[in-house]
C-alpha cells in the first residue's frame, strides 16, 4: 500500500509540473508599436534610394526599403523637364518639378505600405512602387 502511495505522489508531481501557476512572458500583451518596428524611428538611418529618369523610362520601378526615414533622390537625365508625385495611404501626394540634367532629394518618412509614383512630363507617363516594411531586425 505504501508503494502505491508512493507511485501515486510521484504521478502527481509529475503531473502538476506541466501546469503553472500565475502569469508567464507569454500571457503578457504585446507592445504592439515594437512588435510594428515603429520605436525609435527617428534615430534610424535614412535610406537611400536613387530613381533616374531618361530618355527610356524610369529605372528602378519597384524599390523595397525598411519603413522610416528615406532620402529619395531623382535624377532627371532626361532633354525635358520632369514632375515626380508619390502618395500612399499615409502620406499625402508630394510632387516636385525636377528639370532636365538636375536632381532633387524628396526626403520621407514611410510606414509600412505600399506607395505609388508617377512620372509626368514630356509626353510620357512612367508608374512605380515603393514599398516600406518592417526590417528584418525585429
Amino acid at each position: 500500500m505504501r508503494r502505491a502511495t508512493s507511485i501515486l505522489l510521484v504521478l502527481m508531481v509529475i503531473g502538476f509540473g506541466g501546469c503553472r501557476i500565475g502569469p508567464t512572458a507569454s500571457d503578457r500583451p504585446l507592445d504592439e508599436a515594437l512588435v510594428l518596428g515603429e520605436l525609435e524611428v527617428s534615430e534610424q538611418e535614412p535610406a537611400n534610394v536613387v530613381v533616374t529618369i531618361s530618355s527610356e523610362g524610369v529605372s528602378p520601378t519597384a524599390i523595397a526599403v525598411p519603413r522610416g526615414p528615406v532620402h529619395l533622390v531623382i535624377e532627371n537625365k532626361a532633354q525635358q523637364s520632369r514632375m515626380f508625385t508619390i502618395s500612399g495611404e499615409t502620406l499625402d501626394e508630394e510632387t516636385v518639378s525636377v528639370s532636365a540634367g538636375q536632381s532633387y532629394t524628396l526626403e520621407l518618412v514611410l510606414v509600412p505600405g505600399i506607395y505609388e509614383f508617377m512620372i509626368t512630363g514630356g509626353g510620357d507617363e512612367l508608374r512605380g512602387v515603393i514599398t516600406a516594411n518592417i526590417p528584418n531586425s525585429i
